[in-house]
């Protein structure tokens, strides 16, 4: 029957075992929500809690906890696909996953608590400034300052078209 087998790639085996090991450390709940197309954004907090961000709908929680072990360990394999490792000399990753095309940020002490996690989708419904007044922000008024821009006549205190001077702060009086 023909010569011996043909070894794997090795870059390929590692990429695969690299793709496993991020299924894992997401997880199949954080999975299924990335799927979701409504989904824009999955977040991990520093108490492990995980949220999801659905277009129409918001922030809502998932039914899933990531351990602070399973959060940094995740932060960290993606560290390693930059060649780095995720520390408090660099406590935040930001990196595309190629496996999955998704925004990644990742961040560990010493400034978060404990490691976070956020992983974000490419835009699929992208709003206009018209689809936001539509929808009452901003107000018309607002949206017509936006379009006219900081440097038209108008856009200032007074109309001037300058910004003008930052107001004071308003000073309390003295406790009697």
């Amino acid at each position: 029957m023909g010569g011996p087998e043909k070894l794997d790639d090795p870059r390929e085996v590692r990429a695969g075992r690299f793709r496993q090991k991020l299924h894992r450390e997401i997880g199949e709940v954080i999975l299924a929500a990335l799927a979701d197309e409504r989904v824009v954004e999955v977040m991990v907090n520093e108490d492990g809690a995980v949220w999801c961000d659905r277009l129409g709908e918001g922030m809502s929680r998932l039914h899933e906890t990531l351990s602070a072990d399973r959060a940094a360990s995740l932060v960290g394999s993606v560290a390693a696909l930059l060649d780095r490792v995720a520390n408090a000399e660099q406590p935040v990753v930001e990196r595309e996953l190629p496996v999955f095309g998704f925004r990644f940020e990742g961040s560990v002490p010493p400034v978060v608590q404990r490691a976070t996690v956020a992983i974000r989708k490419r835009a699929r419904l992208v709003y206009t400034l018209d689809d936001c007044i539509d929808q009452g922000q901003p107000s018309r008024a607002h949206g017509e300052a936006l379009r006219r821009g900081p440097g038209s006549r108008g856009s200032g205190p007074g109309g001037s078209g300058a910004a003008g001077p930052a107001p004071r702060a308003s000073r309390r009086a003295p406790a009697a």
